[in-house]
Order: C-alpha cells, then structure tokens, then sequence
C-alpha cells in the first residue's frame, strides 16, 4: 500500500505542475571586455607564441567584415590555418549602434581611432602589431591610404600581399599566392 500511496502523490504532484507556465528569467548580457584589455592580452599570447597580433574591427551589420572573417576562419583550403599559424587574430567590435551598441568593446573606437588615423577608414579594419605591442602595419595600406578592407579587387589583393609580407615576415611567398588565390576566389563567387 505504501508503494502505491507515493506513486499516487508523484503522479498528482506531475498533473498539478504540467500546466503551469514557465516565465524564464531576465536574461543579463554580459559587457564586453575592453578593447585595450583584449589588446594587452593578445600581445602576450603573440609574443609567448612568436606570432603577430592582427586586432581586427568588426561588427555585426558589416558584410565584408563577416567575409573577412570567413576567410579568416577557412577550414577547408587551409588559408585558416596559414593565417592562425601567424597571427594571434583579437575580434574588437565597434561601431554598433541602437539596441546592438551593448556588443561594442568599451573603448573600441578610440582604438580604432588610434590605428586608423585618418577619419572615415571604415570596417573591416586590422592593424598588425609585434610581440611588444608595435604597429607594424594597418589595413590603410591602399596606394592612397585608404583602407582595404576586406580584399576584392585586383589592387586591394596587391595591397594586402605588400601589408602580409610586412606585417608578417614568416609568411613565405608560396603562402601568400595561396591566400591571394583564394580571395580571388572569394571575389569571384561574391559577384
């Protein structure tokens, strides 16, 4: 009788909750780092490592940067790899605005602002720095200072081949050819 008893209460305890509503609990974004947190960070695992910190701007309305990040990313021509066997990649998010301006890295546009140096370079933006925290070179790498951005024509691959063999020494020419290969591969199936 006793068995019976607790199983009747168990399954007059699991009728009496299954209509109730569940009200899930406010749910807390956490702030994003800083930028210059992220920054100090990725220079002191480039430098443990014996790589290049590419900090690279974004965010989330930004098409081309989310192109840049595919190809940062490739898993399947191993440009990916080539690029994570170089550099320390830091994402700093900036330029957000509305209801998304909570993504932005407190202090991301002051740091952009202090690479970029020219008002109005736009994203994606990168800057390569050494192992001591160094501008070695910036996405305004265009023959007139402008920014590449994500590479998608002939003179923004040539460009961005220029700013790899100076932002990244260890890159072999070999390596390069391979990424600018697959940009160009990228453009193509973009257009």
């Amino acid at each position: 009788m006793r068995f019976h008893h607790l199983a009747a209460l168990a399954l007059a305890a699991g009728i009496s909750t299954a209509g109730a509503q569940f009200t899930p609990r406010a749910t807390v974004t956490p702030t994003p780092r800083a930028a210059a947190d992220l920054v100090a960070e990725g220079v002191a695992k480039a430098k443990a490592e014996k790589k290049v910190l590419m900090v690279e701007f974004s965010a989330s309305w930004c098409g081309w940067c989310h192109r840049y990040e595919k190809f940062l990313s490739d898993s399947t021509a191993g440009v990916g790899q080539i690029m994570r066997d170089n550099f320390v990649v830091v994402q700093v998010i900036v330029q957000e605005n509305g209801e998304k301006a909570a993504l932005n890295n407190p202090g991301s546009d002051v740091l952009l602002s202090s690479y970029a140096k020219a008002p109005g370079s736009g994203i994606p933006f990168y800057a390569f720095l050494d192992a001591d925290g160094k501008v070695l070179g910036t996405s305004n790498a265009m023959p007139d200072g402008s920014n590449i951005g994500h590479p998608a024509v002939e003179t923004e691959f040539e460009a961005y081949d220029k700013l790899l063999a100076k932002g990244a020494p260890r890159l072999t020419q070999a390596q390069r050819d391979r990424i600018r290969g697959y940009l160009r591969d990228m453009a193509k199936a973009a257009y």
